[in-house]
Parts: structure tokens; sequence; C-alpha cells
């Protein structure tokens, strides 16, 4: 007799079936086989707000399908993802079947990756349907029913048809609406500064002013007579320099993605909405065809607060680190990234599942939405694992009377990280300058600017200021 593995999408039903090579029934429930209804409130607000919940017409053949499957008397495995969201997919399951016998005989299966070897794993230690998860499922789609239903038609007679309110989107559309409140009443102000150029090794160096006598200048402390004055005085001479110094700092590499910070960078790099990126997400998780004959999810669970990378994918990434690129290259203890204090840490970060299936070996398997945003999580990735980059500083400090300038620029001296990921890191290289030099000045400008009001929030920046609030949570700003 064949177990029964029940799970939420046909793509991860079809992966599941080919690890398991026919010796388990897979199915898939294509989602929540019931919900509240559609065209009713659905919440008994007078009965401690109780759910009525409905089978969804369209799932009602399905479910008999399933319920011929669970008939059959073997052990039932739930493997929906591990979130609020799956855990109800699966008790809601459980309750539209109603079989006699079906809590004794039903378990629950979780993984983060659609892999063998992770689905064998979760075959050895099945746990029964955690209620607390459900039980919070319920409460926010009850919340989201009372909250949406109610104001949502009111929005749409008062001011345009289609209008949606949520628990989510309004406080976002307030915090759109103060954005834009600050900058119509912001007022723009003036302020100056001072730059040119002198000639070293025929070579034109910037230099800027920041400071008269050795006190540095504030943001508002040149105004335009200052400004041309400073000017004046300063071309009076020539620039001499008093003092050169050199400065070693490390830059780390930014931790690997959660779901917020990977919409955030999809959204500045690929240019793909939030919506859009977690598609693609969904499908390089649930499991892409190789041309090659294999298949598998490529990428962990996308759904996550947390930072957190498992030991057995931490050794696999120093492993890798040190074959492709040299032991110089990994640390001499393993990178450790704090999550946000509100993070739930129900699973990993978002890492590659297989870090040899590098992006040049899948770019004929993938599409080239799915290659640029699977390149984007492999990439950072194994750059949050990596050591360092060190670059060198260089500050060159010097005086035109009583008027102090600065001159500065860096080398990389190790690239470290940067050798995976593109940090926008570069070198600014100066010629030899030693103290007691002097140099004749090639330009040199009053420069005016303005104070800039607050920038419209980008979707990036815009799920970027939610996080920072505690607001929603991973599943809900694709939405």
């Amino acid at each position: 007799m064949k177990e029964l593995i029940i799970v939420e999408s046909p793509t991860k039903a079809k992966m599941i079936e080919r690890f398991l090579e026919g010796r388990y029934n897979v199915i898939s429930s294509m989602g929540h086989v019931r919900d509240l209804p559609s065209y009713r409130l659905g919440v008994n607000i007078d009965k401690d707000f109780e759910p009525e919940y409905e089978i969804l017409k369209k799932k009602k053949k399905l479910l008999a399908e399933i319920k011929k499957l669970a008939s059959k008397g073997g052990m039932i495995y739930l493997g929906m993802d591990e979130d609020r969201e799956g855990e109800a997919i699966g008790w809601h399951l459980l309750q539209s079947l109603k079989l006699p016998d079906l809590e004794k005989r039903s378990e629950r299966i979780v993984f983060h990756e659609v892999t063998k070897e992770a689905l064998t794993d979760a075959l050895k230690s099945p746990r029964k349907i955690d209620m607390n998860l459900v039980d919070a499922q319920q409460a926010r789609r009850i919340l989201d029913r009372v909250v949406g239903y109610k104001i949502s038609p009111l929005l749409s007679r008062k001011i345009r048809r289609g209008l949606s309110a949520g628990r989510v989107q309004s406080v976002g559309l307030r915090m759109i609406v103060e954005r834009e409140r600050e900058r119509l009443k912001f007022v723009p102000r003036e302020y100056f500064s001072v730059a040119g150029e002198v000639s070293i090794d025929e070579k034109l160096i910037p230099v800027g002013l920041w400071g008269r006598s050795g006190k540095k200048y504030g943001k508002f402390d040149l105004g335009k007579k200052d400004a041309d004055q400073a000017v004046k005085e300063s071309l009076k001479g020539k620039l001499e320099i008093k003092k050169v110094s050199l400065k070693e700092k490390k830059l780390r590499a930014l931790p690997p993605f959660i779901t917020s910070t990977l919409q955030q960078e999809a959204y500045n790099k690929l240019k793909y909405t939030p919506a859009r990126t977690m598609r693609i997400a969904q499908r390089l998780y649930e499991g892409i065809d190789m041309i090659d004959g294999r298949a598998g999810g490529l990428i962990t669970y996308m759904r996550t607060d947390s930072v957190k990378v498992s030991p057995a994918a931490s050794k696999k990434a120093a492993d890798y680190i040190k074959k492709n690129f040299g032991d110089q290259y990994y640390p001499k203890k393993a990178n450790v990234y704090k999550s946000r204090k509100s993070a739930q840490e129900a699973h990993e970060c978002i890492r590659p599942t297989d870090l040899t299936l590098d992006p040049d070996s899948l770019e004929k398997s993938l599409s080239k939405e799915e290659m640029m945003l699977y390149k984007l999580i492999w990439e950072r990735f194994v750059a949050s694992q990596m050591v360092p980059a060190v670059i060198s500083q260089k500050r060159v400090d010097g005086d035109a009377g009583d008027y102090n300038y600065r001159i500065t620029g860096q080398s990389i001296v190790f690239d470290g990280y940067t050798r995976v990921w593109a940090s926008g890191l570069s070198e600014t290289l100066l010629p030899e300058i030693n103290e007691g030099d002097k140099f004749y000045w090639k330009k040199l400008e009053a420069l005016k600017h303005e104070t800039k009001p607050p920038p419209r929030y980008t979707l990036a920046t815009l799920v970027s200021e939610l996080e920072n609030n505690g607001i929603g949570r991973p599943s809900t700003y694709a939405t």
C-alpha cells in the first residue's frame, strides 16, 4: 500500500514524485481547498469572531480525488511550506476530508528546500499539525476580512471603484501620503562649498575645502560671500601639503538575502517588482528541470526573515570557496550575521541549495529572468561567506593661507568578497605626494547647492520602511 504525500503546489508535487521514484502517491491541493466565502463577511462577530469556512467550488472535484487516495488506509504526509499559510492549508485539508481515522494517519513533514536529501530527512522526522501556526493564520485571515471587507466597498463607493483597504496596505498608504506632505511643505535651503583641482604629475586631482584654521565647516557655515572670499584668498598662493596619512579599512560583505532584502536588491538592480521577484523565486524554490536530466529546487524557501545559515550549508560554502577561490578567501571562523530582533527565524536565509550549480552552469536551463535572480542570490550568498575586502585610504591635507583643503584616494589591497559580489568598490589612485610639496591651482570655484526634499518612496524603499517599522511579514510585501 502506497503512502500519500500532499503538497500545495503542482510543481512541487512533480519534483517530489521524481525524487521518490513511485514509492509514494504524491498529489497537490493547488493551495487552499476552503476559505471564507467571497460573497459575504463569513465571520460571526457575535460568536467570538468565529470563521464560517466553505469548500471552494473549483476544488470540490480535486478534494474528492484526494479523499479517494486518502481512504486507502496508508499514512498521509502533509508537505506544505513551513509557515502559517502552509500549516493552515494542511489543517483545512484534513478538516475537509472528514475521514474518521485521519488524525492517527496524518503527519506533517517540513523541508526548506525541494531536494531529495531534504525530503528524505523530513520523512524521517514527521510531526503533527502545529495549531499555534494555524490559529495565527486564522487570526490574520479574519482580521484581513473584517478590515478589508468593511472598508474596501466604502472606498469604492466614495472615492473610486476598485480601491481596497488592508492592515498592511493602508499603513503603507499612510506612509506614502505623509512623505508627500513632507515634500509639499519642504522649503529648500541654500548652501555653498569650495572645490577645485591641482595638477600633480600632469594629472588633475580633485581638492575640496573642509575648514579654516583647523576648524571644520558645518554644512551651512559657508554663505556665498564666504565661499567667494575663500576662493579669492586661496588663489593668491599654492596649495601646500601639510600631512599625508594612510589607513587600512576592512569592508565586510552584506548578509545573505531575506525576503525583504531580496525584493529591494532585485528592484534596485534588475527593476523587478516585489511581486515579480517572488513569482520567479517561487519557481526556483519549487524546482527546475535541468538540461542534463537532473531536477530539483535551486534555492531555499524564499519567505524568511532570518539571515542564519545551517551548519551543513556553512560547511559546503567553506569547501566551495577554498576550492574555487583559495584558502585566503575564507575566514578563520565562519561569518555569522544577526537577524532583526523581530525576526521569527523559522527558516534559513535565502541561499542556493547546491553551490556547484553556479549561474554559468544553468544558463541553458533557466529563462533570462530566472537566471538573473538566481545569479543575484548565488553571488550574494557566496560573498556573505567570504573574507572582507581590504582597502588602503590615503588622505592628503593641505593649506592655502589659513584655508584647509583635502585630497582623498583609495586603493584595493585585497578584493575579498568583491571577487564575487559587485559592490561598486573602485580605486581612486593618487600620484606620489609628500609633506611640503606645493601645487598650483588649475581650478577653484564656489559651488552653490540646495537641500533636497525627502525622496518619494520606490517599491524598494517602501518595503524597507515597512520592515523597519515592524509592519507586515515577508509574505505580505509582494502583495
